[in-house]
């Protein structure tokens, strides 16, 4: 695993990462290295599924906190005021990717706060000690609203 963690911190660029997809098409790289390469936050989405689809190795991905996009961070992560923040630098940081948080909680922000002023002065009171997802805190503000 060392060996597998160093040779993944070589991969830098766009074209770094064609270059082990290439490699990996030739020729399946091993487990570790998979790993290795896969928990990394820049690897791209599409090179991920490549590297494998077996339930352990979906399992293990997911236990390392790696997603298969914003949408589902947006949804099934806590507390929400952690998410909220990161969601926040989506324009600057991830803005190819951002959009599909957004899909992903417009409807419920919609459908539990929309315009209503009472629900989102509810939601700011609750977003800092809030320990659940941001669909349960828009649905909780929205309820106690």
């Amino acid at each position: 695993m060392p060996s597998a963690r160093a040779a993944a911190s070589m991969v830098l660029t766009r074209g770094d990462w064609e270059t082990v997809g290439a490699a990996h098409d030739e020729l399946a790289l091993p487990g570790y290295p998979r790993w290795a390469l896969s928990v990394r936050p820049d690897c791209p989405p599409a090179l991920r599924a490549r590297f494998g689809s077996h339930p352990k190795f979906t399992h293990r991905l997911r236990q390392a906190g790696v997603l298969d996009g914003p949408a589902q961070y947006a949804t099934a992560h806590g507390p929400a005021s952690r998410v909220l923040e990161v969601l926040s630098l989506g324009p600057v940081m991830f803005p190819a990717r951002v959009r599909d948080a957004e899909d992903a909680l417009r409807p419920l922000v919609r459908q539990h706060l929309g315009g209503r002023v009472e629900a989102w002065a509810v939601l700011a009171q609750l977003i800092d000690t809030f320990h659940g997802t941001a669909p349960e805190l828009v649905v909780t503000a929205g309820a106690i609203a």
